[in-house]
C-alpha cells in the first residue's frame, strides 16, 4: 500500500467536513476522487498534505505514519498533487515543468519519475513538450 488513510477526520474550524475517511491506493495504480462541490474532496488533499490539521484517524505513506508531518516533510517524502486550473509557470515549456518537478524528493523512496515516464502516461504531452506553460488548456 503506497497511501493509506484509516477513519480520518478533518475540517476548518468548527467545522467537521471528513467522517471517517477510509482510502487505500496501491503502487502503480491511479485513483480519482469525485464529488460534487462542498463533499470534501479539496479537504481530503489538504488533510493528507499536512496543510490541514488531521481530527482524527490515521494517514499512511509508503509503510510510514505521517500524522503530523510538516507539509514540507509531506512534499520531501513523494506526496505532491497536480492543481486543476492553470497554476503553472507561463514561461517554462511543458518538459520544464516536468523536470523541474520531477527531483527525487525522498533517496529511500523506490519511486521516481522523470518527464521520459510522464510521457509514457500521457503521450500527447510528449508532442507539446515544447509548449509553453500558459498553451495549455
Amino acid at each position: 500500500m503506497i497511501l493509506q488513510t484509516q477513519q480520518l477526520q478533518g475540517g476548518y474550524g468548527a467545522s467537521q467536513v471528513l467522517f471517517g475517511v477510509d482510502l487505500s491506493i496501491q503502487s502503480g495504480q491511479v485513483v480519482t476522487v469525485l464529488g460534487r462541490n462542498g463533499m470534501g474532496k479539496s479537504t481530503l488533499l489538504k488533510t493528507v498534505l499536512g496543510l490541514l490539521p488531521i481530527r482524527g484517524g490515521e494517514v499512511h505513506f509508503d509503510g510510514q505514519k505521517i500524522n503530523g508531518w510538516t507539509p514540507d516533510k509531506i512534499a520531501r517524502a513523494g506526496i505532491a498533487i497536480v492543481p486543476e486550473g492553470r497554476h503553472c509557470f507561463p514561461n517554462l515549456t511543458v518538459k520544464e515543468h516536468l523536470t523541474a518537478f520531477a527531483a527525487q524528493r525522498n533517496p529511500n523512496s523506490a519511486y521516481t519519475w522523470s518527464p521520459e515516464k510522464v510521457f509514457e502516461f500521457f503521450p500527447r504531452l510528449l508532442e507539446r513538450q515544447h509548449n509553453m506553460g500558459n498553451q495549455l488548456s
